[in-house]
């Protein structure tokens, strides 16, 4: 989400948000449009300019939330759910400018107790907060700036929504979705196509759409270990660990899935990515689950840590970055195995030879298990959609 604040140095109204490689920020209003406010009434700059700061930085929250948590990822959208409220706070994106320049004023703001008129729509009382501390501004051209830049963050939304994540959309890239981009999978397949092992650039795409392509790659992994190691697909990550220390439990849960259920990459992924979003925020639809495991011991003595028990194998403050860097490792793990054991190793190399020697052949082995995932997975692109 975007972030507003009073650079108290330059007085100026910034907004900044993250890219996914460091934050930036952009000048809001000028210092001459403030300053001149303050020249009439010093109180309102320390005052009703926060206040529009605060207020523009919660409407860009909630306007970010119907990116994370769509009307469609819900499980119904009939009239007063869950799903049908996203969905109305979405068609109010075309009320928030609007509202900037016309909010909901006192009644009587020189009574004891005025009445201020409150919208039930999240979206559309944000921006009657922040149209209030534009109209105590009262200042034409700090309105009309404000108004360019929220247009601009509506963009970005929306933009994000169809899978653009250029320009402001970028700060989708630091968020979490309960859905994903069929675009943003398809530039995800094309990076680990080039390299899966060494995949440069995920981190600027949608970490949920990203993961959805890592899981059928993790699952191409896994299966042509299985088949050099004659081991079972669903445990190689388990083995994996036992060479190199790595997050094995959400990938190793992925694989589980596909292959018992033989669901889709993409179920998988929002699944677990919209189960940590729902304990993130005190609730989950999986409660009997959840029940039927708590009652149990825990296998992993991780599972259980000062008393406590993991309630999700995420991060639910990051539920999907959290599971894109897991099911990556998880494709690592795979190679760890896949070279642990294999079966073509050159009978003339023995383990005391030259390090460039060893190199080389390792680079080989490397090269061989690429070539065998890259073949799998690109044939097997249309379980993702492609």
């Amino acid at each position: 989400m975007t972030r507003y604040a009073l650079n108290t140095d330059r007085g100026e109204l910034i907004a900044t948000w993250d890219t996914g490689h460091g934050p930036v920020f952009t000048p809001v209003t000028t210092s001459q449009a403030l300053t001149r406010i303050q020249d009439t009434d010093p109180t309102l700059i320390g005052l009703h300019v926060t206040d529009l700061a605060s207020a523009l930085t919660l409407l860009s929250t909630r306007l970010w939330r119907l990116y994370t948590q769509p009307a469609s990822a819900a499980p119904t959208t009939e009239v007063n759910t869950e799903g049908w409220r996203r969905e109305q706070s979405r068609k109010a994106f075309a009320t928030v400018v609007p509202t900037l320049t016309s909010p909901h004023l006192p009644d009587d703001p020189y009574s004891g107790s005025p009445v201020i008129t409150t919208s039930l729509d999240p979206v559309e009382e944000a921006a009657h907060r922040a149209g209030r501390a534009l109209y105590y501004l009262g200042d034409q051209t700090v309105t009309d700036a404000v108004a360019a830049d929220v247009r601009a963050e509506l963009d970005a939304v929306e933009r994000a929504e169809r899978g653009d994540l250029t320009g402001r959309a970028a700060q989708a890239v630091k968020l979490s979705r309960a859905g994903f981009s069929p675009v943003q999978v398809a530039a995800a397949h094309d990076i680990l196509t080039a390299d899966p092992l060494r995949p440069a650039g995920l981190h600027h795409l949608d970490p949920a759409s990203a993961a959805v392509a890592a899981a059928h790659w993790l699952w191409a992994a896994a299966r042509v270990t299985a088949d050099t190691t004659e081991s079972d697909s669903t445990d190689i990550l388990v083995d994996a660990n036992q060479i190199e220390a790595l997050p094995y439990e959400s990938p190793t849960q992925v694989l589980i899935d596909m292959e018992d259920g033989e669901s889709p990459a993409a179920m998988v992924v929002t699944e677990l990515i919209s189960d940590a979003m729902d304990i993130a925020e005190g609730h989950t639809r999986i409660a009997d689950e959840l029940i039927d495991r708590l009652g149990d011991e825990p296998e992993d003595p991780e599972d259980l840590i000062d008393g406590f028990r993991r309630l999700t194998p995420l991060d639910p403050r990051r539920p999907a970055p959290d599971l894109l860097e897991d099911l990556l490792a998880g494709i690592h793990g795979c190679w760890l195995v896949y070279e642990d054991n294999a079966d073509f190793r050159d009978p003339d190399i023995a383990e005391d030879e030259p390090d460039e020697k060893l190199a080389m052949v390792r680079d080989t082995r490397r090269k061989t298990f690429v070539l065998a995932l890259t073949d799998f997975a690109v044939t097997e692109r249309h379980r993702i959609g492609l």
